[in-house]
């Protein structure tokens, strides 16, 4: 039983850490020693998506079927994106939001997505509102405060209140992709 939750833990891990091949060598071992089939299904997808193998992730996510899932509409989500279907993906992350219900960081997470989405479309007040919502969550939500920076340089061209967007974000992690931004 240890065992299996450790191999699913490290598992998520290198995915978090891009590292997909490892992270399909960790679930096969998870799966030889006995895990959860949603958990096996679900992790499945996720380093089958990010892998590449997109007919084998749409089996995965296909098996794990339910409207009432934050982890199925979430990464039913992506599945719509990967394929272009971009109003379908962010009805499937606003569905996930609502499935997150008092979990605050499900709930952020989601969120962020709709945000980045709603920017794909162009609808930028409404990835700004999602944006906002995200910080009244966490006021420390460093993913949200990029992306307001990123509206305000690049779709607002104001550049002053992308710097103090970015400038909060500079303490707290020393990223060259930060210092892109704020050289723009």
């Amino acid at each position: 039983m240890v065992k299996n939750l450790l191999l699913l833990a490290l598992t998520r891990n290198a995915i978090l850490q891009h590292r997909f091949k490892q992270a399909d060598s960790l679930l096969q071992l998870a799966k030889a020693v006995g895990i959860k089939k949603y958990d096996a299904l679900a992790t499945a997808f996720d380093v089958n998506f990010e892998l590449g193998k997109i007919i084998a992730a749409e089996g995965n996510l296909n098996s794990i079927k339910a409207g009432n899932d934050y982890g199925y509409q979430f990464r039913q989500s992506r599945m719509m994106h990967y394929k272009g279907d971009l109003d379908s993906s962010i009805n499937a992350m606003q569905q996930a939001v609502l499935l997150a219900n008092t979990d605050s960081n499900l709930m952020q997470v989601a969120l962020a997505n709709v945000a980045d989405l709603y920017i794909h479309t162009g609808k930028l007040n409404k990835a700004y509102e999602a944006y906002t919502q995200c910080i009244k969550i966490n006021a420390t939500d460093l993913r949200s405060i990029m992306g307001m920076g990123w509206i305000a340089l690049m779709y607002d061209n104001n550049d002053s209140l992308a710097e103090k967007y970015f400038s909060l974000h500079l303490p707290k992690q020393n990223l060259r992709t930060l210092y892109l931004n704020l050289y723009k």
